[in-house]
């Protein structure tokens, strides 16, 4: 008895030593330390006093990630943003690396721009086709030179590669855009997006890889960032907001401001958003002109006039289609709920409706579209209460569903898509929104598309893409506004007047080429943006359109050409060459949502070539010709970056990076083994194939001891194997104890 009761005790007692030993064996007596967030809660800090955390790679415990800060200046005028963007690239390790980053731009930027900044040399880039560019980079990554390249996956989603950054060297790149800036009801918008957020790509998406980075942990930095825009605004500006971050704002005496982020090392996990309205009338509709090497340009911007809005709205059919997908999971979707049941308090007596929702399937709460009753807005509301997120995002099957149906005679159909746009078949969803359209129109009947984006990373080329290909429009409310004001927008268009057949005489102002080549409708209070070629100034002409069979004349005045570009001297004019060009290609690409045709590709990568364009068939890359750095097969880093704020990883199907908490001085792991040439002939011939083809595998070198359930591993931890032996005794404990119990 004494002999059972002695294994009992020491089996217990290895139980609990096993239980109760730190995880980073660590002296438990030196406490826990936490991280007080903005909004009060706290979080667990994985290291101890005295340190603060360092992101450090996977592959090579001792070196921390390469991306350090992001550099955003922007510079407004009028409806022009002109803006740099550079990110700051260090290499801590001890041997050379490469660095892939995924990263956002608005998805109307016209990327014409690259540099290479190597302490005081400054490399310029060259346009070249994305096949050639690649082709470029592969040759001075081998030969040891520095070089940078950058593809665009999709309009709003690039790739930022560096190869040969020296140990010890920091690398700045710097890219710049141009941007039409959305303009609604008096009120100008700036977004500038800070992550891509995860994307489910359904089978037949060959380039995923290409446009899903991996995520860092909640509350880890990808990297610190600083914004500032320069916001001259044309006339007085009557007020502004931010409702995405704080902000300090500087008033210039000449009515111009300053708006910067403020320096609360904030993650950089949700878009930046800045919107202001401008005091005094606006005009009617201003054409800008401007002259490049190639030519000279115009900018025609139209404003629509105020019209009786109760007098010309017709009977309409809403449909209201959902996003539960896994995307959506939490805030993103109580944002939708919260936007419907406001829906819904907009919807007329007059009008029939339906919801449907989308995952992995669609299914709608009635099988047609029904009268707006009492009792079937409170089914509805119960309905839409009810959801829940999970699944892939199969879009266009929900655009099938909400658009396939005959319309009922005499009835406008609008459909609202709400959601956050986390799909790769961009092309195919938008391609289908827009031959339903067409094919309704077809019969005589109508439909527009309007898509709400929701959330603190909007993928918007879908949401913008689908209510193009819808002739609708889009809206947007990020995870820190109340949706109700994209909702109010909505219905601002659908209830207000649409101005049909507007037309201008291109000819008789000696106007060619111009952008969109088929005008669209002009909804009230929005602003329609003409780009095309000119070959002078005309003093003044008028715009015509059509409202509900009422003619409206729209005059034009001729104003001076933009100026004042980012890094540039304050007279010198806006390139609106670029801007055409960039409205030209995306014209060009909208074409091939219907299937490739070599045709289109070549007068796309034309335009790119011509107008130093970055498109999904050219790309920028600057070599560094006078560096040489190690032996051509430097380490590749694929750099994570935050999660969207409000996002549930697990969900969305995002992958999370793997990591260390840097704790301990590590040794360097073992260098990697060089390239084979089979393997960079592979890289050369198919640069595009994601990210697949390493130059070198990455196995954990041994300071890389435990991979914790979160995905990341702890530096210094102990390895499982000196664990095993407790555990191993444990078993053989409570054998022995069993044994002699049943004896």
């Amino acid at each position: 008895m004494a002999r059972e009761t002695l294994w009992r005790g020491w089996a217990l007692f290895v139980v609990v030593a096993c239980v109760l030993l730190p995880a980073g064996g660590a002296a438990a007596q030196q406490g826990t330390v936490v991280r007080i967030k903005p909004s009060g809660k706290e979080e667990p800090i994985l290291t101890q006093p005295g340190e603060l955390p360092k992101m450090v790679l996977a592959a090579d415990a001792s070196k921390t990630l390469p991306l350090k800060h992001t550099t955003v200046h922007a510079r407004v005028t009028g409806y022009v943003a002109d803006v740099e963007v550079a990110q700051t690239f260090s290499n801590e390790a001890t041997a050379p690396i490469e660095v892939r980053y995924i990263f956002p731009l608005p998805q109307n930027s016209a990327v014409d721009d690259m540099r290479m900044v190597i302490g005081e040399r400054v490399v310029r880039a060259e346009i070249q086709t994305r096949a050639d560019a690649a082709a470029t980079y592969a040759r001075a990554k081998r030969a040891g030179r520095t070089a940078a390249l950058l593809k665009q996956e999709r309009s709003n989603v690039f790739t930022q590669s560096v190869a040969n950054i020296a140990p010890g060297q920091q690398i700045d790149v710097v890219v710049h855009y141009l941007q039409d800036l959305t303009y609604d009801a008096g009120q100008y918008e700036l977004v500038f997006p800070m992550v891509v957020g995860p994307r489910f790509s359904p089978p037949g998406v060959k380039d995923a890889a290409r446009i899903s980075p991996s995520y860092l942990g909640k509350g880890d930095r990808p990297g610190d960032i600083s914004l500032d825009v320069a916001l001259d605004a044309g006339g007085p500006i009557a007020s502004f907001e931010v409702p995405t971050h704080e902000v300090s704002v500087e008033t210039k005496q000449d009515g111009r401001i300053k708006v910067a982020l403020a320096e609360l090392n904030a993650i950089p996990n949700r878009d930046f958003v800045l919107r202001w309205r401008v005091d005094g009338k606006e005009p009617r509709a201003s054409l800008f002109t401007g002259t490049d090497k190639s030519g000279t340009y115009f900018s025609l911007v139209i404003h629509p006039p105020v019209l009786d809005v109760e007098s010309l709205v017709g009977k309409r059919e809403l449909t209201f289609v959902v996003d539960v997908s896994g995307s959506m999971f939490g805030e993103p979707l109580a944002l939708c709920k919260a936007a419907m049941r406001e829906a819904l308090v907009h919807v007329r007596p007059v009008d029939t409706f339906n919801v449907l929702t989308f995952a992995s399937g669609s299914r709608r709460l009635w099988d047609h579209a029904v009268p707006a009753t009492r009792e079937n807005i409170a089914s509805a509301a119960a309905f839409v209460d009810g959801l829940s997120a999970g699944g892939g995002t199969m879009m266009a099957d929900a655009v099938a569903a909400a658009l396939e149906p005959t319309v009922e005679a005499g009835r406008r159909r609008y459909v609202f898509f709400l959601t956050d746009g986390y799909v790769g078949n961009e092309d195919q969803i938008i391609a289908t929104a827009g031959k339903f359209v067409s094919d309704l129109e077809g019969k005589g009947q109508t439909a527009r598309v309007f898509a709400f984006g929701v959330g603190s990373s909007t993928n918007h080329m879908l949401i913008d893409g689908l209510a193009k290909g819808g002739k609708g429009l889009g809206v947007y409310a990020s995870n820190r506004e109340d949706p109700r004001r994209a909702v109010n927008q909505y219905f601002h268009y659908i209830d207000s007047a649409v101005l049909s057949e507007v037309h201008v005489d291109w000819k008789a102002i000696g106007a060619s080429d111009v952008m969109p080549a088929e005008l669209p409708d002009l909804f009230a209070s929005h602003a329609l943006i003409v780009h095309g070629k000119i070959t002078g100034a005309p003093s003044s002409f008028d715009v015509t359109a059509s409202a509900n069979g009422q003619a409206v004349t729209i005059p034009v005045t001729v104003r001076p050409s933009l100026s004042g570009a980012a890094g540039a001297q304050a007279d010198t004019p806006m390139p609106l060459g670029t801007l055409w060009a960039r409205e030209k290609i995306q014209w060009f690409e909208e074409t091939l949502y219907k299937g490739e045709d070599q045709g289109t590709v070549a007068a796309i990568t034309k335009l790119g070539l011509e107008h130093h364009l970055v498109t999904r068939h050219t790309s920028l890359v600057a070599v560094d010709t006078l560096s040489n750095v190690g032996d051509g097969h430097p380490r590749l880093v694929e750099q994570p970056v935050a999660a969207p704020e409000g996002v549930d990883l697990r969900a969305a199907g995002g992958k999370e990076y793997g990591y260390s908490l840097d704790t301990s001085d590590a040794g360097a792991s073992p260098p990697s083994p060089p390239a084979t040439e089979s393997g960079e002939k592979r890289m050369e011939q198919a640069p595009d194939e994601g990210y697949a083809m390493h130059d070198q595998p990455s196995a954990p070198p041994p300071s890389v001891r435990r991979s914790r359930a979160c995905g990341c591993r702890t530096v210094g931890a102990p390895d499982s194997g000196s664990l095993g032996w407790l555990a191993s005794l444990t078993a053989i404990a409570v054998v022995v104890a069993r044994r002699r119990r049943s004896s």
